[in-house]
């Protein structure tokens, strides 16, 4: 399946549900991108993984007409300045008919990644950016180490990278990344 088809699913998996919105498409992207196996060059960003590739796509997808995007103010500022929104997506008809050509054509990958999307959800309590992007960041960092890494080694490099991860946080999104398989369950990396 090519990129733009992987996140065009992805979205077809998730669109229904209320806190999935821009930052969470990211979240899900990377985590499918490491519980798959399928880079999809995500790099540090403000809120955690960001892909200029994801991006990419989600506005091919749009200008393909294959997705439709809206976006609500929520009035304040995001850290780059910008007003601060929120965005929903939704699929149109001839984004559906892709995505059943999608099922048809991938059967195994396509509920691969229906599969890990479910787990995800289960794990995380849903695809909101409040569980996701603290538990990306947490595994970005873990990964990036290559090595079992501590909850205040986690912290430290977190905020290395602008990003500000509470010891609590670190502890509860462990859990999640457990629950995939990315970290072993017998290991206690970030736990300590």
């Amino acid at each position: 399946m090519k990129q733009r088809d992987l996140v065009l699913s992805i979205i077809d998996l998730c669109c229904d549900r209320p806190e999935f919105g821009r930052t969470s498409l990211q979240k899900v992207a990377y985590f499918v991108s490491q519980g798959l196996h399928q880079q999809l060059g995500h790099k540090a960003h403000f809120y955690g993984p960001f892909s200029e590739d994801v991006e990419d796509d989600v506005e091919g997808l749009l200008l393909a007409g294959l997705i439709d995007e809206k976006a609500t103010s929520l009035g304040f500022q995001s850290y780059g300045g910008d007003a601060a929104k929120k965005y929903e997506y939704s699929m149109t008809d001839a984004g559906n008919e892709r995505v059943e050509a999608l099922r048809g054509a991938y059967p195994e990958e396509f509920q691969s990644l229906a599969t890990f999307i479910e787990r995800l959800e289960q794990a995380a309590g849903g695809l909101d950016q409040s569980v996701l992007s603290p538990a990306a960041k947490t595994y970005f960092i873990a990964s990036r180490e290559h090595r079992p890494v501590k909850t205040s080694e986690i912290r430290t490099f977190g905020a290395q990278l602008g990003w500000n991860l509470q010891r609590k946080q670190v502890l509860q999104v462990v859990a999640v990344l457990k629950t995939l398989g990315l970290v072993k369950q017998s290991a206690p990396a970030g736990t300590s």
